[in-house]
């Protein structure tokens, strides 16, 4: 399992290995960047179904703010929605993505509900129409950014790769 105290070894052990002074590589410089880290880890495994969870969010009036989301210990990653699941109560399938706002009054088919991302809201669009929908929102399979001791055995590697490419940029453009 990761942690802070094992992270900033493993990454200067990596950085030596590949023949990089890493004498004026301290601790808190490589704990300063394990949140970026963390959201590269993220970023880089978007496609895959390596990191993901369930949100649930709340609509009122056909829209759901993605707040909550967003702001958890383990946040939702906005630009990864795509590859997530979004379940509307009533529904028996997945919603569907639209492109914008206006795209979801071309509905194609009453059995399902659609949905657009404008800013950070969930725009739903059930078979009445926009803003009708009101109730849960469930985000399923959906990426998202985990904390440092619940990243995966299976992606601990390429965490410390990521770090210490992160370290070794840095280094130079200091």
């Amino acid at each position: 399992m990761l942690s802070v105290e094992n992270v900033p070894i493993r990454a200067r052990a990596l950085l030596a290995a590949r023949g990089q002074d890493v004498s004026n590589l301290r601790s808190p410089r490589l704990l300063a960047l394990i949140p970026d880290a963390l959201r590269e880890l993220a970023t880089q495994t978007m496609p895959t179904t390596l990191l993901r969870k369930t949100f649930t969010e709340t609509a009122t009036a056909g829209e759901a703010a993605l707040t909550a989301s967003l702001a958890a210990a383990e946040p939702l990653i906005l630009e990864g929605l795509r590859y997530a699941s979004i379940y509307v109560t009533g529904f028996r399938y997945a919603a569907q993505f639209k492109a914008d706002r206006s795209s979801l009054s071309f509905l194609s088919s009453a059995e399902f509900a659609y949905w657009a991302l404008e800013g950070q809201t969930l725009v739903i669009c059930d078979e009445v129409g926009l803003d009708n929908y009101a109730g849960p929102v469930t985000i399923r399979n959906a990426p998202y950014i985990p904390i440092l001791e619940n990243v995966p055995v299976s992606l601990e590697h390429l965490f410390i790769l990521i770090l210490a490419d992160l370290a070794s940029v840095k280094t130079k453009a200091a």
